[in-house]
């Protein structure tokens, strides 16, 4: 490959460009996913769990609580869950005690991240509206907006009722909670495998067939997105590719659209536009 030196006269056209270091972009950000197990559908929760990942999906808090099972009356939760979560220890006496300390663990681990859940009416809700009843959390301390992954899934052409039946067809780790049905750990890792890749297989809204004229184009970080300019701007710091075709323009679009970002093309300079080209 050539290497081309330039010189600037005039940057106009360019000047929004922000300096800095590239860095590659995440799939998503930080996720904050939360499941609890109930005293029948509409009752209080008796086991609550919590995962929280960061931009790379690495696990980086964890939340487990539970309450003794004398706490739960439902039959069908007896029968179908407590045999589930017999590993998961007794960590509080009573409910109250159990949402403060969940109230604790969400208020530290909420700040920039995606609160998500799954089909959060009716148990997470309650869980929320109580903490907020009991004055553990403040009026603008709810997530906002509180992310319910099962619209994604129906956006997506999937079962909006179940995460589980996603995870198998797609071949999703939940890594150690593997068949962890009913076991609130497993739940919140499930959603969060679920959410991810989704997002991960979000296509871009703009078509990739953009047929471009034949010559070099440039590519340049401009916060979340890559503008490509049909002419150099002169800022090494900002340029991540070059020179590209018009094959490269749409590879790179490709690229971006699988992490959910775009690529925007600007194919003619400003008419105040003047460049030293030096070879």
């Amino acid at each position: 490959m050539q290497t081309h030196s330039f010189s600037w006269v005039h940057d106009n056209g360019c000047r929004e460009l922000k300096r800095g270091i590239f860095l590659k972009e995440k799939i998503v950000r930080k996720v904050f996913s939360f499941d609890a197990e109930t005293n029948g559908l509409w009752g209080k929760a008796f086991a609550i769990g919590a995962l929280v990942y960061d931009e790379n999906g690495a696990e980086i808090a964890r939340f487990v609580g539970r309450l003794p099972n004398s706490e739960v009356t439902d039959d069908w939760v007896k029968t179908n869950v407590l045999p589930k979560i017999g590993d998961i220890p007794v960590t509080h006496d009573t409910y109250a005690a159990l949402l403060a300390s969940f109230a604790e663990f969400y208020k530290a681990n909420k700040t920039d991240a995606d609160v998500i859940v799954h089909m959060w009416f009716i148990v997470e809700v309650k869980i929320l509206r109580d903490l907020h009843a009991a004055g553990l959390i403040g009026d603008w301390d709810a997530p906002y907006p509180l992310l319910d992954v099962s619209g994604n899934l129906q956006q997506a052409g999937e079962d909006p009722a179940s995460v589980d039946s996603y995870v198998k067809k797609h071949g999703l780790s939940v890594g150690e909670f593997e068949g962890g049905t009913h076991n609130p750990l497993y739940g919140s890792a499930v959603v969060a495998a679920v959410y991810r890749h989704l997002l991960q297989e979000k296509k871009s809204p703009t078509p990739a067939q953009e047929k471009l004229p034949s010559k070099e184009y440039w590519a340049y970080r401009n916060g979340n997105h890559v503008t490509v300019y049909g002419y150099y701007c002169g800022d090494s710091s900002d340029l991540i590719a070059g020179p590209l075709s018009a094959k490269g323009v749409a590879e790179l679009r490709s690229a971006w659209a699988r992490i959910a970002l775009s690529v925007v093309v600007i194919e003619e300079p400003p008419k105040d536009y003047v460049l030293t080209r030096k070879w």
